[in-house]
């Protein structure tokens, strides 16, 4: 079973760990200001069907995450809001512009990104709060988190 990246923050707190998506009820339930749950297995459609699943997603949104190239698009079902962003990467080896796309599902305090290639695409976010021990990144609410997200939309590979 893939595991997903967990972040978590409150109060200058901050604790990184791996959960696999049938654990996501003990990581969940516990009062935190902010969770951010990273997943880049698009391929395991059994995980974010579980994912998706745990957080009431509709099936036709668990869809949108499992085929990729979706046009982008805000999908606000009341109490969760999904969003497709398309991202875009130069490749100057094979002269290209690669595009992918970030699902970013928000629930609450809990954030849950899918990306095909989450680590290098999210990894400058995940940097930015691994270093900011004292500033803002340590009490992350996920608005704020959310519109970093945005800061990741194209990159030079």
């Amino acid at each position: 079973m893939p595991e997903l990246i967990c972040i978590e923050a409150k109060n200058g707190f901050y604790a990184e760990s791996f959960v696999i998506s049938s654990d996501l009820s003990k990581f969940t339930e516990r009062p935190i200001a902010l969770r951010w749950y990273g997943f880049e297995h698009l391929n395991e459609r059994e995980a974010i069907e579980d994912v998706g699943n745990y957080f009431g997603l509709h099936p036709l949104l668990i869809e949108d995450i499992v085929h990729q190239n979706q046009r982008p698009k805000l999908d606000d079902q009341g109490q969760l809001l999904l969003v497709t962003v398309p991202t875009f990467s130069w490749n100057p080896e094979k002269m290209e512009v690669t595009r992918k796309q970030i699902n970013i599902l928000w629930r609450e305090n809990d954030l849950v990104t899918f990306a095909s290639s989450e680590k290098n695409l999210l990894e400058p976010v995940r940097q930015r709060i691994r270093r900011g021990k004292r500033s803002h990144y340590h009490d992350l609410h996920p608005d704020f988190l959310f519109c970093d997200f945005g800061s990741v939309g194209g990159s030079a590979s």
